[in-house]
């Protein structure tokens, strides 16, 4: 069985160790391939993202694992890119993407407060609550289809190889705020994001942070979805989104199998330097 995982992050954003750490329980876990993603800087202060003054460290470090492991598992440097409308030729000429050996491209915030401040999806229940209101009014279908809308128009700016948590925004439903992912514009948003990752054949992550460190019942995304992305051929493979070393393939087992059910036969690696198709 191969064991691969391309979202990692590690204290050089959010994650909680060094990024050597992170190598070596690869190893120990016997991963063929370990990539490094973090939180891309953004143009704007961000507690949780890579700060651009420690970008070239962040290469420099990871090249050096690289050199370390080189005999015993691929590593690779990535970085986990957040799409902002207007901010892609920023955010671009200040990473030179074609530098990295890969990226992923993910969705984490959504519009803006009126002062100007990005609102994130991604934080606490609090947060997203106050975005809701303040700049939706509590209109979750203008909110879902903008969300959504975001990641169409990733797709066709920033061309991302790999999709990271698509869904995300459904961990944020209570039943007194936002909708469940069986409304039906919901749905149709989703639906239609998937036939635009399809034309544009980038690769989809199943995700499995949320289970393993929210108690959610499915991955990001998750059951329905994949039966539909399976309709639709689209390339999947499986992360962690580990911020410490031991998540690092957590509940890979369960995807594989939930990947099975959805009629999945194949998902995809980053190995000597090239996407590649194996057998699950």
């Amino acid at each position: 069985m191969l064991l691969t995982n391309y979202h990692t992050h590690t204290n050089f954003c959010d994650g909680a160790e060094q990024p050597d750490l992170y190598a070596a329980e690869a190893l120990k876990q016997n991963l063929k391939a370990l990539g490094y993603s973090a939180h891309a800087p953004l143009p704007f202060p961000c507690t949780w993202t890579l700060p651009y003054k420690h970008y070239a460290e962040y290469m420099a470090t990871i090249q050096s694992i690289k050199n370390k492991y080189k005999d015993l598992i691929e590593i690779y440097c990535g970085l986990e890119i957040d799409y902002i409308p207007g901010m892609w030729a920023t955010i671009k000429e200040m990473l030179h993407p074609s530098q990295l050996d890969f990226f992923i491209g993910s969705i984490h915030f959504v519009d803006h407060f009126k002062d100007g401040t990005p609102w994130s999806i991604d934080g606490s229940h609090e947060e997203f609550r106050k975005g809701w209101v303040e700049i939706f009014n509590g209109d979750s279908h203008a909110l879902v289809r903008k969300y959504f809308s975001y990641t169409r128009l990733m797709i066709k700016e920033m061309n991302p190889p790999v999709i990271g948590h698509l869904d995300k925004i459904k961990m944020q439903y209570r039943p007194d705020c936002f909708i469940p992912e069986t409304d039906p514009v919901y749905r149709s948003e989703l639906l239609l994001t998937l036939d635009e990752i399809a034309s544009a054949g980038c690769i989809v992550e199943i995700n499995t942070r949320g289970v393993y460190k929210r108690n959610e019942n499915d991955f990001y995304p998750g059951k329905w979805v994949l039966t539909e992305m399976a309709k639709r051929n689209i390339a999947v493979m499986i992360n962690s989104d580990a911020h410490r070393p031991h998540e690092i393939s957590l509940l890979f087992d369960e995807a594989r199998y939930e990947l099975k059910k959805a009629g999945y036969h194949h998902i995809f690696h980053f190995l000597k330097n090239q996407w590649v198709k194996q057998p699950i």
